[in-house]
């Protein structure tokens, strides 16, 4: 999308790990956010609520992008 169709209209902004991301679609699936958010498809996504609890996300989820919406790559834990 060019940078004067996102002018045109209303946009949609999102964090994944940091990082904020402007689209113009109320809604996504999880694996759109992923692939928006530079997230490998095998890593699972956590929705991080602003009470400070985290959510696990599957891919087929549609979730609306509401203000300060803040997503995280869940950690890979290696045993050892």
């Amino acid at each position: 999308m060019s940078e004067h169709e996102m002018q045109k209209g209303k946009k949609y902004y999102f964090w994944v790990d940091e990082v904020e991301h402007i689209v113009q679609d109320e809604s996504l699936t999880v694996a759109q956010i992923k692939e928006i958010g530079g997230v490998p498809a095998d890593l699972p996504l956590l929705l991080l609520n602003e009470d400070g609890s985290e959510e696990a996300l599957r891919d087929d989820m549609i979730i609306e992008l509401k203000p300060g919406r803040r997503f995280a790559r869940a950690p890979r834990f290696k045993r050892g």
